[in-house]
């Protein structure tokens, strides 16, 4: 059973946990969504681990043509939410407008997340409480961010988004683990394996060692892409060759700064 919710004012007051709803934010453009493969295996894997079973029939096709609106010819971000009920699953589509894409990303301080349980490497809610502890409103610039590492000085990755680093033909991003979000664009990338003479791996990265160290640094996540870090700290980044690789992804996905114009 398929309905649109009326409303949802809050979808994080209405979500008490994970369990009570999956949470899929996407970018769509010109009725289009770039990365929608992606988004439908991480959503079949989530409501597979949290017990909710297959994905109902014709649940692709709905959303899909719901994302076909008159007004889809501008770039929208997506927040499609889905509930679990008692006679099935609820849906919602809601259309966001798009801020400026950044040029690039500061990240101006790091914080550490205590390990705790993961159930399912989901899309998951659990570091959601000390994210807003650390957003609280007003306190975040545009353009910032901050970097979420463990107690060994490991990066996990930032408030919105996972972490890569550039150093000579590798394309380095940390295992998931700590309860790291397992972004899309993160995935499409690792799925690749290689772009333009990279390797994309998975590794550890050490704070100190590794990420102040490296050719270049970039964020990503599935509504702006990648996104350069240009400082880290008080560190300024060279951004040469993030600026090169966001373009080649860019091209692949058509997703250029033209469509936030």
């Amino acid at each position: 059973m398929f309905m649109y919710w009326n409303y949802i004012e809050d979808f994080e007051e209405f979500s008490a946990g994970y369990r009570d709803v999956v949470i899929e934010t996407m970018l769509c453009v010109r009725g289009e969504l770039p990365l929608w493969q992606w988004h439908r295996q991480r959503f079949a894997q989530t409501l597979a681990a949290l017990d909710w079973g297959a994905v109902p029939p014709g649940l692709w096709e709905a959303v899909e043509t719901a994302v076909k609106r008159p007004d889809s010819r501008k770039a929208r971000k997506v927040r499609w939410l889905t509930g679990k009920k008692r006679d099935g699953i609820d849906w919602s589509l809601q259309f966001l407008e798009l801020l400026p894409r950044p040029a690039g990303i500061v990240l101006t301080r790091t914080a550490c997340i205590p390990e705790t349980e993961r159930a399912g490497m989901l899309k998951s809610r659990n570091n959601l409480q000390a994210v807003r502890e650390l957003r609280q409103p007003g306190s975040m610039e545009a353009g910032t961010d901050i970097l979420l590492c463990d107690a060994g000085g490991y990066c996990l990755e930032t408030t919105i988004a996972n972490i890569f680093i550039i150093r000579e033909n590798r394309i380095i991003t940390p295992p998931l683990r700590h309860n790291m979000v397992p972004g899309v664009m993160r995935r499409y990338l690792l799925e690749k394996q290689s772009r333009n003479n990279y390797e994309i791996i998975e590794k550890n990265i050490h704070f100190a060692r590794d990420l102040l160290t490296a050719d270049g640094v970039f964020v990503t996540n599935a509504v702006s892409g990648i996104m350069p870090v240009s400082r880290v700290l008080e560190k300024p980044l060279d951004t040469t060759l993030a600026e090169a690789f966001k373009l080649i992804i860019d091209t692949e996905l058509k997703i250029g700064n033209t469509i936030w114009r």
